[in-house]
């Protein structure tokens, strides 16, 4: 009797987790539902296109925003939101690797790089500066720094524990950070098309360094994907803002530093070195390394079909294809919810008390950020 106790401890925690999760999830999917649905009924149906040019990602988004600025959401769905802004969208970019192959992560993320790494230089330093200028308190200077520069909230939630911020610092920071971020989520699809002329790679690049979070680019490159029917800049998009996030280990190192050498109330740095450590290990985005690995797959199965008539001598290249196809699909879907559950969120009464100062910080930054992009890429393109 007593070995079956924490089993049946961990099921019945397991069917409250769920409970806790399911209206939030269930909300998600049912505006992603809808997003679907009014993309083909306005783009079809009204405005009679073979194929709706409305993204039912940019649909979710707004949906999601307005469902939660107009609407009291109760604070039940809140878990299921989060989980479905967060777990969901790691899947679906997980998932995302299928419909690349390792040579094209490789032969376009490594021109990126030089882009990516100034994006993130000249974002730390400029921000930072920038905070100090308008009488920002420090904390905050840093955090909408590493939001902007990195990987949007994640770096943030990251980040905060290390320099000790307050909760009302991270709040702020990720607030600044998904104002700005949703922006450029609806915006720079259209603006990047105009400033590069419908280049997928140039494109790719930009949307994956001018944007912050990773929720945020894709679904900004999956909108340019759908609009402008180039696939190419969507893959690039997310290989360039994988590669970003990957610079997380890099920077929080440096971040600490810099922290703990301009503060004299560390005292123990062995123990905070060690705490760090921990941090990294608990925020690192593991699905980056799931990604590469669908991603080696997708690689190796198209790689056997130049020397065998089966993919891994079992299956074939129809159901190989038909396969690729559902998965897409399936991705797809996954992302939508995900970005509906991001819009639900998204709460403006959550963000009168700022005041000006973060925003006109976290604007410029996001400005500066962009402009940088647009120089390297047209630098190392030429």
């Amino acid at each position: 009797m007593k070995s079956t106790k924490p089993t049946d401890s961990n099921f019945y925690s397991k069917i409250k987790e769920t409970k806790l999760i399911l209206p939030g999830f269930l909300l998600a999917v049912v505006v992603g539902y809808l997003s679907f649905l009014f993309s083909e009924i306005i783009g079809e149906d009204i405005l009679s296109f073979e194929k709706s040019p409305i993204s039912p990602v940019m649909l979710a988004i707004i949906i999601g925003i307005l469902v939660s600025n107009l609407v009291s959401i109760p604070e039940s769905y809140d878990s299921g939101l989060v989980f479905s802004g967060k777990k969901i969208l790691s899947f679906g970019i997980i998932l995302l690797g299928f419909q690349l192959s390792i040579s094209d992560i490789f032969a376009s993320g490594l021109e990126g790089i030089p882009v990516v790494l100034g994006c993130i230089i000249t974002g730390i330093i400029f921000t930072i500066f920038l905070s100090r200028m308008l009488g920002l308190p420090k904390n905050i200077g840093v955090l909408i720094a590493v939001g902007t520069s990195i990987c949007g909230v994640t770096a943030i939630v990251a980040t905060g524990p290390i320099i000790r911020a307050k909760k009302e610092e991270i709040a702020y920071a990720v607030s600044v950070i998904t104002v700005f971020g949703i922006l450029a989520t609806i915006g720079y699809p259209y603006l990047a098309n105009h400033l590069f002329e419908n280049d997928p790679t140039k494109i790719g690049y930009f949307l994956g360094t001018a944007i912050h979070d990773t929720s945020q680019v894709t679904g900004s490159a999956l909108l340019y994907a759908d609009l402008f029917n180039q696939p190419l800049a969507l893959e690039i998009a997310v290989i360039t803002k994988l590669f970003r996030n990957i610079c997380m280990i890099f920077v929080l190192p440096f971040i600490a530093y810099f922290t703990s050498a301009s503060e004299e109330t560390y005292q123990d740095k062995s123990s905070k070195n060690l705490q760090t450590k921990l941090k990294l290990s608990k925020y690192f985005p593991i699905f980056i390394i799931w990604f590469l690995l669908i991603a080696t797959i997708r690689s190796l199965g198209d790689f056997s079909l130049e020397f065998n008539e089966k993919v891994f001598g079992i299956i074939t290249e129809a159901s190989w294809k038909e396969f690729g196809e559902i998965l897409k699909k399936i991705t797809v879907q996954l992302l939508v919810i995900a970005l509906a559950a991001i819009g639900l969120n998204t709460r403006f009464a959550n963000l009168k008390n700022l005041g000006l100062k973060p925003f006109t910080a976290g604007c410029l930054a996001a400005s500066t950020v962009g402009i940088v992009s647009y120089l390297l890429i047209g630098a190392i393109t030429l």
